[in-house]
């Protein structure tokens, strides 16, 4: 929420958070409720791009009906994302299921990171698919870091259906 407090006030992004501790940020999404709920890597590529044009990017993907049961098992995410006005979500229509939504949601997320990338190749996009066997080395080759620091940490219980 303090990124797009900054944005609203004129400052840059991530003015005033960490001050020279952090390089590198991640999961900088918040979103604990329909009221409380804010993706930057969404709603604030263009001032990312303004305020730090040289910043990496990782676009970390999976298949997307893995994705798509990965956030509807984590803490309702999948409810919390269709309520939270996200750009590209799209709105509910006849026939089209939570699920189907969160796919194109997921895809269409993808093709904008990659094009705004493109756009912009002042930034470094490292995109890769975390079921890769080589997902570790191409995180060594991008920030020099151990392969073997390249695992899954926080998994869910699969999905009952009844």
């Amino acid at each position: 929420m303090a990124m797009r407090e900054n944005v609203q006030r004129g400052k840059e992004p991530l003015q005033g958070m960490f001050p020279d501790v952090a390089d590198i940020f991640t999961q900088i999404d918040y979103n604990k409720s329909t009221r409380r709920c804010f993706y930057p890597q969404v709603e604030l590529l263009n001032e990312i791009h303004a305020a730090y044009p040289h910043a990496t990017f990782v676009l970390n993907r999976r298949n997307v009906t893995d994705w798509v049961s990965s956030v509807t098992r984590w803490r309702d995410m999948h409810r919390r994302i269709a309520r939270c006005n996200i750009t590209g979500f799209p709105a509910p229509s006849a026939g089209t299921s939570l699920d189907e939504r969160l796919e194109m949601f997921y895809e269409e997320h993808i093709r904008r990171v990659r094009d705004f990338a493109e756009r912009h190749p002042s930034h470094r996009l490292i995109d890769f698919d975390i079921y890769s066997e080589n997902a570790g080395r191409m995180l060594h080759d991008a920030f020099g870091i151990d392969e073997g620091c390249w695992g899954q940490r926080n998994a869910n219980p699969p999905k009952i259906k009844l």
